[in-house]
């Protein structure tokens, strides 16, 4: 069955875990997760949505909710970064949480916009990105050695943390696929084409229709180079929730209508502090919850594949 809309509230963008009345992996019987799928489909994003709008949950309560789904999660953190290693006996998911509501601003701070090698392969990607992922990857790649090479491993995320699920399904030599939420540029056009490449059908890219985190860092026009680039097969939610392969006409937008990024962090702050009252549609849209619910109602209408 179709689940109703959420209406945006800035609350749940700020603060998911406050949305005391949103069931988790509700319908997990009915679309299990095909560990054995060679593509990234509708089901898998689905699991992987719900799994990062729960990363902003306390522990405790993050870990019963995904042992109600059937998987047993670790929790990882390393400095600022935290993460989820969820697992069944037929699969593992890598989730990492996005920005919380006090450090929001960050995700648009120009001074870490800058773009640097990628220590593990070739391209550019956001200092800031492989530095958080840096804090975190020796627990997590001990803990994927622990749980043995026989289950696939899948990756996702929400805002940051699907920036963070971006590099460490390159950084893992043994991903089966990726898909994220909301997600920022994270590396520059040489990365996004080897990282498409090597990837294909098996990473997706949820992005809500005016969601302005979607479009950061912005992009620059050829022939400049390096400029940043979107990875993965694009999934674009449109206004009335139905889900295309089009890609939204805002590409401009920061540029335009900010001048500068440094901005928007104004606005997050101005928001969060009650000096502005009424929160504009690009940051509503970035409300994981929305997300969740469109990505179920697109299963619900096409299947799961």
């Amino acid at each position: 069955m179709p689940r109703t809309r959420p209406t945006p509230d800035l609350q749940f963008v700020l603060h998911p875990e406050t949305d005391a009345h949103y069931r988790h992996f509700d319908g997990h019987a009915r679309v299990p997760f095909d560990a054995q799928a060679t593509t990234a489909t509708r089901a898998h994003a689905w699991w992987l949505a719900e799994a990062a709008l729960l990363t902003y949950w306390d522990q405790v309560a993050a870990t019963a909710r995904f042992a109600g789904a059937g998987l047993t999660a670790e929790f990882i953190e390393g400095g600022e970064t935290q993460l989820y290693v969820a697992h069944s006996a037929k699969a593992i998911l890598v989730v990492f949480r996005g920005t919380e509501a006090d450090r929001f601003g960050d995700m648009f701070d120009n001074a870490q916009f800058a773009l640097v090698p990628w220590q593990h392969g070739q391209g550019l990607v956001h200092r800031g990105f492989q530095d958080a992922l840096e804090r975190v990857w020796t627990k997590l790649e001990a803990t994927l050695t622990a749980l043995g090479p026989s289950r696939p491993v899948w990756f996702g995320g929400h805002s940051l943390g699907a920036a963070l699920a971006t590099l460490a399904a390159a950084r893992f030599p043994a991903t089966a696929g990726v898909s994220t939420i909301a997600s920022p540029r994270v590396g520059d056009r040489l990365f996004a084409a080897l990282f498409d490449t090597r990837f294909g059908g098996r990473s997706l890219r949820y992005e809500n229709d005016t969601d302005i985190v979607t479009h950061i860092p912005p992009p620059l026009p050829r022939p400049f180079t390096p400029s940043y680039a979107h990875v993965g097969q694009l999934r674009h939610i449109m206004p009335d929730g139905r889900i295309t392969a089009q890609p939204p006409r805002l590409d401009h937008f920061v540029g335009d209508v900010f001048g500068d990024v440094g901005h928007l962090q104004e606005v997050v702050q101005a928001l969060h502090t009650g000096v502005m009252r009424r929160a504009p549609a690009f940051l509503l849209d970035h409300m994981p919850r929305g997300y969740t619910v469109d990505i179920w109602n697109d299963l619900d209408a096409n299947g799961t594949t």
